[in-house]
């Protein structure tokens, strides 16, 4: 089994949500399944300065989109896991860091598809991810080849993320190469824009979300060109929970943290709890709840509800606050920055800190909040149980499908599930987790549990392989 995996991000080069991660991990975990994975990514500033320079194997891609051709280079490496990744120049559009506009995303695309059918390489499946992606399987099926090489490949959609832009104008689809045979109803929205996401759901032949819930989910809003696209692929969406590293992400050999610890050794995870207090100048105090919050400066991720909750839990018990947020200069982060000041030696706030990084802050945390409105990358959640920091989560998407609630009466569950993201849930879920960590031996069950999970990308693999084999059959 041959594939080609797209995406607009990979880790370690660039890596702005949970996509860079899994355009890294999940080839190597398959790799060691026995398929040959190719990775391809835009060749930006970010990668070029990291990798420096590469020698090109490919001859450039020479193709059309709209009225307009356009050339790129493919250059390759191999990594130590055996995966090929392939970058993409085309210096007009990927040259700088910014992220991809709906232009660049259609030449990326396009380009992906045109690279089995020019070069013969023998790909059978593209698997692209979220509205990036998108266009592939579209222009999988509007580009005509008597060519075997292109005929028989099939296509796997991924939405890690239901976010996307404001759509691109029905009238512009032309120069992204959408031709009005493939602007269906379930790709083009009520004020004509045309929706990658749903354009990606549409003609895949298999589709993938992060998780059985989020699958749902996405398809819960039937006014919407991604959720209409879903309703008619019910047979062809698969719900599948991204994985982590847990060689790389492991309290148990983690050099970066205090000490080490794990699920039936704990001791090290105090140890953790004075070093992050130290770093960040709280007090040093041991049987005071501290709180963490790694995510994005966004209401999407619910970083407002954190913002209104925290004072009404620092009236009622003490306990700190760790903020290390990410995105700042959102409309949020001076409201975050105010809070610090109202609350010196209780609430810290740190903005984007690199020295202060995400594996400090989880394995010093007792707890983090997770109080999503919906999906935003189904990691981070991961991490944080793996660390023995119990999720304060949202019953939205991935977190939904991982985080099981607390039952006081079994003393079972790996966290504090918000059935609703709002203020007064937050407060509520919160208020439940600190008083079920004043019992220490509850608490050292619950984090023991919470750490044995089994994320790792060995079983994400092994559903993704069932999808191709699906994708191949159809």
């Amino acid at each position: 089994m041959k594939v080609l995996l797209t995406s607009h991000e990979l880790s370690p080069f660039v890596s702005s949500s949970s996509l860079g991660d899994v355009a890294q991990a999940l080839p190597a975990a398959l790799r060691r399944l026995g398929v040959e994975m190719t990775v391809l990514t835009p060749l930006t500033r970010d990668v070029t300065e990291r990798l420096g320079p590469l020698s090109r194997s490919i001859v450039p891609l020479r193709f059309r989109l709209g009225s307009r051709w356009w050339t790129a280079d493919i250059f390759s490496r191999t990594t130590r896991d055996g995966v090929r990744q392939f970058f993409l120049r085309q210096d007009d559009l990927f040259g700088q860091a910014q992220p991809l506009d709906h232009l660049a995303a259609a030449v990326f695309s396009k380009a992906a598809v045109v690279l089995n059918l020019q070069h013969d390489i023998g790909f059978e499946i593209i698997h692209c991810h979220n509205w990036q992606g998108g266009l592939i399987p579209l222009f999988r099926k509007s580009t005509s080849s008597k060519s075997t090489s292109l005929s028989n490949i099939v296509t796997v959609f991924s939405i890690l993320d239901s976010a996307e832009p404001k759509g691109a104008k029905t009238e512009d689809a032309n120069n992204f190469g959408i031709t009005k045979r493939f602007l269906t109803d379930t790709v083009t929205s009520s004020e004509g824009l045309t929706s990658f996401l749903a354009a990606g759901a549409t003609h895949a032949n298999q589709v993938t979300t992060i998780g059985p819930t989020a699958a749902r989910e996405l398809g819960g809003d039937e006014t919407g060109p991604l959720a209409r696209a879903l309703a008619q692929r019910n047979d062809s969406v698969v719900g599948i929970l991204n994985g982590i590293d847990d060689t790389k992400w492991s309290p148990e050999t983690d050099t970066r943290i205090a000490a080490t610890f794990s699920a039936t050794s704990q001791n090290g995870k105090r140890r953790c709890k004075a070093g992050l207090q130290a770093e960040t100048g709280l007090p040093i105090r041991p049987r005071i709840p501290v709180v963490g919050y790694t995510g994005a400066f966004e209401e999407r991720a619910g970083f407002d509800l954190v913002l209104d909750a925290i004072p009404l839990i620092l009236e009622t018990l003490p306990c700190q606050f760790v903020i290390n947020g990410k995105g700042c200069g959102s409309s949020l982060q001076k409201r975050c920055v105010q809070l610090g000041d109202d609350f010196p030696g209780r609430v810290v706030v740190r903005l984007d800190d690199q020295s202060l990084n995400e594996r400090l802050v989880l394995a010093g945390s007792d707890m983090v909040l997770f109080p999503s409105r919906s999906e935003t990358g189904g990691r981070d959640q991961l991490r944080a149980m793996r660390y023995g920091a119990v999720p304060v989560a949202s019953d939205v998407g991935s977190l939904s499908d991982t985080v099981d609630d607390f039952d006081p009466e079994s003393n079972s569950g790996t966290g504090f599930v918000l059935k609703r993201p709002s203020t007064a849930n937050l407060k509520s879920a919160l208020l439940t987790a600190i008083e079920v960590y004043q019992n220490p031996r509850i608490w050292r069950r619950l984090i023991a549990t919470a750490m044995s999970c089994d994320f790792s990308w060995r079983r994400t693999a092994q559903q993704y392989v069932e999808v191709y084999k699906q994708a191949l059959e159809k």
